[in-house]
């Protein structure tokens, strides 16, 4: 899978005052956050069997940065159609910062009510 590097016009000093506690990011940071998962999604669910993404599903709700090396982890939700029923189930992604670019680097998935789980690393 080809790398995913989206190029912002973003201050990362807003990322900074997030805490390992986890934040609630502002709705320019969720725009920013949304758009850089959801390409990572439909990247991911074009391989996918029995599912199909419903692109721009993805609702960030907290993040957190990583203190050993500076990533941030980011938990929402994203929805998924199976057999023309959507399922909403949450997700974390791990996103890199390089100055003014954020880089996808691990989505996940962990239902625990249906038992769903995978995971996929980009490049």
């Amino acid at each position: 899978m080809k790398k995913m590097f989206l190029s912002l016009i973003f201050s990362v000093a807003s990322f900074v005052a997030l805490n390992a506690q986890g934040t609630v990011p502002s709705l320019e940071e969720k725009k920013i956050l949304n758009n850089v998962i959801d390409a990572g999604f439909s990247a991911w669910g074009r391989s996918w069997r029995f599912d199909k993404y419903v692109g721009r599903s993805v609702k960030v709700s907290t993040v957190e940065v990583d203190d050993d090396y500076g990533d941030l982890i980011v938990y929402g939700t994203f929805t998924f159609s199976r057999l023309f029923q959507n399922t909403t189930i949450p997700f974390t992604a791990n996103i890199s910062k390089d100055g003014e670019s954020l880089k996808l680097k691990k989505l996940a998935y962990d239902d625990t009510s249906s038992g769903m789980k995978d995971s996929i690393t980009l490049d």
